[in-house]
This record gives C-alpha cells, structure tokens and sequence, in this order.
C-alpha cells in the first residue's frame, strides 16, 4: 500500500496541515483548518479524504506548557482516526523561523505561515527517514 502522510503543525488558533505520498515525494500545503470545536471531526474526514497512514506532528523540546496542550490534542485525534494510522513527533524546533522566512519570500496572500510549517515538519520527518 502506498504510504500517505500528514503533517501536522498544531496551533492555540490554527492548525497548519501538508501531505505528500511515497509517489510524489514532495510535501504539499494542504493549508489550514480553525482550531475549534470541530477540528477532531474535520481532521478525521480530511484523513479518510486523503487516505492518510502516516500522521508526523510538530513537537516542541522543552516547552511543558505547549507540549501538554500537543500530547492532549494527539491524544484525542487517535480516538478519531482509524487504529492503522502511525502517529510520529517531530522536532518543530525553529519551524516556525522558518515557515515565516519562506512566507515572508512569497507574502501572506499566497500561504499561510501555519501550512508552512507543517511543510517544514514533513520535510524534516522526510529527510529523517533516509
């Protein structure tokens, strides 16, 4: 079966979303979802959408307070996945540097800072499997 993966960057207002599959093997913006209410419900329709195996999410080293707010939204998107779903943390260490150096390039109409850095992520867990 061909390997799907989503990258997830987990924001307080917003959650940055990229995917890429073993074909084309370059992360792609999915862009952004709110983070409210229902953001288990579209994050589960987006996954069956997408066909998604794989889930790598960025996580922050040392930082308690984010860290528990990421391990609790993990925790609670695994009850709305199927259970052959692989979930992987990602150091985000300077993502969001990052993510903001390349929109900052292409200017904020074109993409979001958020669909960036999930880009970064899924280019690190990418880069991590070789």
């Amino acid at each position: 079966m061909l390997q799907k993966i989503l990258a997830i960057d987990r924001g307080s207002k917003r959650i940055g979303l990229a995917w890429m599959d073993e074909e084309n093997n370059t992360p792609l913006p999915l862009g952004y979802l709110e983070n409210t209410s229902t953001v288990y419900f579209d994050m589960a329709s987006l996954i069956a959408q997408y066909r998604i195996t794989t889930i790598v999410y960025g996580y922050p080293e040392g930082n308690k307070g984010v860290i528990s707010k990421i391990d609790k939204f993990i925790t609670s998107l695994k009850f709305s996945v199927p259970d052959t779903v692989i979930f992987h943390p990602i150091d985000e260490h300077y993502s969001s540097t990052q993510a903001s150096n390349i929109t900052g390039d292409l200017g904020s109409k074109h993409i979001s800072q958020d669909t960036v850095s999930a880009m970064v992520i899924l280019e690190r867990w990418k880069a991590s499997q070789m």
